[in-house]
């Protein structure tokens, strides 16, 4: 039995759970610290002035690069700061190469357009379409411009600037990775392995919504016309695709951590993505899509019974829908902890497979068969992903 818990959540651990509420006191502690520094400072001494404006690029990064998950804000980070770099470094060198030909004004910032264009147009070409940083091309392009029309009374000046601009977005990243993994910590990785553990979840209620194997145990459970199973069941599917895809998405973001206990899982940052992910991708995919599988064969399974109520009578499909329940639980038990164990399976793939041959080719027979292929992938499927995955239980909360 999948047990629904009706606890009430206080108001203060629903305020920590919510991501906006997260994300919320990360930017506003990382503003205030940076704001704090950035007022303190003496302005008539030397260079505070850039000292300051950096402080002013720390606060600015800081909302910018702001996340939910580590590893999203770690991405980010790092993708703002590396088109700053180049992109400061690039016009700093565009404004000195072209201040150099001592040329008149008119030429001077004809030349400076030309290259800013030109820059602009390698940006898009190599950042974005080869290597796949968008938002690092996008930073290239505005600090390349800022620092070019910065100041054109003096290089050192220009110079500065640029020293102040970088320095604080590089402080402001590093400023909101610190306060990602020290207040209320959130990982992708850990969001994807619960998501998909969500959809397992959907996937048993999804049974019960259908057969009505857990009416029995809802006290006051009102009366329910023959439109209500199927009425569930689309509000069933759509919690389950959008909890897959989340997973997908995650377990794409989880490529930006770093795993730095598995006992339990511990994971900081990882500026630059790593080729070898912390989730098995494509294992995940492949349990995902066995996911959805099954699903759309309980619901062919469910039209088939409502089609043939005679042959499902008979063939008992109450066993069928029970021993199909034990199979999901144990995949959902066993998932990321354990491999599944298999006796519920052996026992319904017998059942399929013996109640099959003892009947005519029918819609109510193929239900059944293609119910038990896809079952058979999906317990087959996580068992070949559990042992790659970090330990982690999926059924505790991100507090």
């Amino acid at each position: 039995m999948v047990v629904v818990s009706t606890q009430t959540i206080s108001p203060r651990r629903l305020f920590i759970q919510r991501s906006e509420h997260r994300k919320a006191l990360r930017v506003s502690l990382a503003i205030f610290l940076a704001t704090a520094l950035g007022y303190s400072i003496d302005l008539d001494g030397a260079n505070s002035e850039y000292v300051q404006a950096a402080c002013k690029w720390a606060a600015i990064t800081s909302a910018i690069v702001a996340q939910p998950l580590l590893g999203s804000a770690a991405r980010t980070g790092a993708e703002r700061t590396i088109g700053t770099i180049f992109g400061g470094l690039m016009g700093l060198l565009l404004h000195q190469s072209v201040t150099m030909l001592q040329l008149s004004n008119a030429s001077d910032g004809i030349l400076k357009a030309v290259g800013c264009a030109s820059l602009a147009a390698a940006a898009i070409l190599i950042g974005e379409k080869r290597l796949g940083l968008n938002y690092s091309a996008k930073l290239f392009q505005i600090t390349m411009i800022l620092v070019t029309f910065a100041a054109e009374s003096s290089d050192e000046t220009e110079v500065h600037y640029f020293v102040s601009r970088v320095a604080g977005i590089a402080g402001g990243v590093l400023l909101m990775l610190t306060l990602s993994v020290l207040l209320l910590p959130k990982s992708a990785t850990k969001e994807a392995l619960k998501e998909l553990g969500d959809a397992l979840d959907d996937l048993i209620l999804l049974v019960d919504e259908l057969f009505g194997t857990e009416d029995e145990h809802r006290e006051g459970a009102e009366e329910r016309d023959a439109e209500a199973p199927l009425l569930r069941k689309d509000r069933r599917f759509i919690l389950l695709a959008e909890n897959l895809a989340a997973m997908t998405q995650n377990v794409a973001v989880s490529k930006s951590e770093r795993v730095i206990s598995k006992r339990p899982l511990i994971l900081l940052p990882r500026l630059w993505p790593s080729k070898v992910a912390v989730l098995p991708d494509l294992e995940l995919r492949e349990m995902a899509n066995d996911v959805r599988q099954v699903a759309e064969s309980v619901s062919f399974l469910h039209r088939a019974v409502q089609s043939d109520t005679a042959a499902a009578q008979s063939d008992g499909i109450s066993d069928i829908v029970r021993l199909l329940r034990r199979v999901l639980i144990d995949v959902k038990g066993a998932f990321p902890e354990r491999q599944p164990p298999d006796d519920a399976l052996r026992e319904l793939l017998a059942v399929v497979a013996e109640r099959n041959a003892s009947e005519r080719a029918s819609v109510y027979t193929a239900a059944k068969r293609f119910l038990a292929a896809d079952v058979n992938d999906l317990h087959a499927s996580t068992a070949a992903v559990v042992p790659l995955l970090p330990t982690y239980d999926v059924r505790q909360t991100n507090a």
